[in-house]
């Protein structure tokens, strides 16, 4: 392979189409992966469908086998639209597994965030934490789950071979009804705890679902201050950026939890597992072939046929 670096330019509809073809395409070859079509991909670099891209300066990169030959990497860098120290990213990024186009793609990054003035980059992060963000390392015979990541296993290494070190680690697990039944009788006696104390737990149905929304970032907004890539979003960017999040809220099994004041200082949800319905579509949401890949994800979907159980996105905030 003769990797070949080339600075994307992004009004250029043709290197954009190329970039977001090779992201979606890598994500197509992982047997467990849930789709991302081009069009999904081409928006995230489209100012006119991605506000992030508003007030940050955003680089990218593509990497080809050859001058003119198939990408065989990408990757974009962000950061502040001013030039300033602090934090940036790295993300977007897709590569073969293959040291000399990680050492590019990640070494171009890097460089272009440290001229303008970054001092320290956190990868891969697409924007914010509020898109796709970390690095699997580990569970891939797992089934996929919305919002978390997904990658091949050899990305780890891209990063720790130029000298990423990992920040934070977050661990996922499943469990079957018997583990969900333990886990609920060994909380029990905090329950009651808590009650006494005055607390209560709202239930989700309670709320309409944009107050509901409007109570989650509220609450993200008071206890999320300190996670890695953080950013306050404005409240009509926030409820924007999730308008489809209540389709997989399982709002019998969600809440809120008040305090003795009636403030909510808490919440939980829970999102239906729709891993297997969304597969089904086959990343198609328009087009001739939707209307089959609908019925697919209405047969997976309303059929209950959920690979796992469902389980909480969010933790309760402290």
């Amino acid at each position: 392979m003769t990797p070949v670096l080339k600075r994307v330019d992004l009004g250029d509809i043709a290197a954009r189409t190329a970039f977001a073809a090779f992201g979606s395409a890598v994500n197509a070859r992982n047997p467990r992966h849930l789709p991302r079509p081009i069009a999904q991909e081409m928006a995230l670099l489209d100012p006119a469908s991605n506000p992030w891209l508003a007030d940050r300066a955003v680089a990218a990169w593509l990497v080809r086998d050859g001058a003119d030959g198939p990408v065989v990497g990408r990757m974009a860098a962000m950061g502040p639209a001013e030039e300033t120290e602090g934090e940036a990213c790295l993300g977007l990024y897709e590569a073969e597994d293959d040291p000399g186009v990680a050492h590019l793609l990640i070494d171009a990054g890097v460089g272009w965030l440290a001229g303008r003035g970054a001092s320290r980059v956190l990868a891969p992060v697409d924007f914010s934490i509020f898109h796709g963000y970390r690095c699997q390392t580990g569970g891939f015979d797992a089934p996929p789950f919305i919002g978390e990541p997904r990658n091949p296993a050899y990305y780890g290494s891209h990063f720790d071979a130029l000298g990423f070190i990992p920040l934070h680690r977050w661990e996922s697990h499943d469990i079957d009804r018997a583990h969900a039944a333990a886990a609920l009788a060994a909380t029990a006696s905090d329950y009651a705890d808590a009650q006494a104390l005055g607390y209560r737990f709202e239930d989700y149905n309670n709320c309409t679902t944009e107050e509901a929304l409007h109570h989650v970032w509220s609450l993200i907004n008071a206890s999320y201050g300190g996670m890695p890539g953080f950013v306050a979003l404005p409240w009509e960017r926030f409820r924007d950026h999730y308008a489809r999040l209540p389709l997989a809220v399982d709002r019998a099994a969600s809440c809120f939890v008040l305090d003795p004041s009636g403030a909510r200082v808490g919440f939980s949800i829970v999102l239906k597992d729709l891993s297997a319905a969304l597969r089904a579509m086959r990343g198609h949401s328009s087009g001739l072939g939707v209307w089959l890949d609908r019925l697919r994800f209405l047969r997976h979907a309303r059929g209950g046929r959920w690979p796992r159980p469902t389980r909480s996105a969010f933790p309760i905030a402290s």
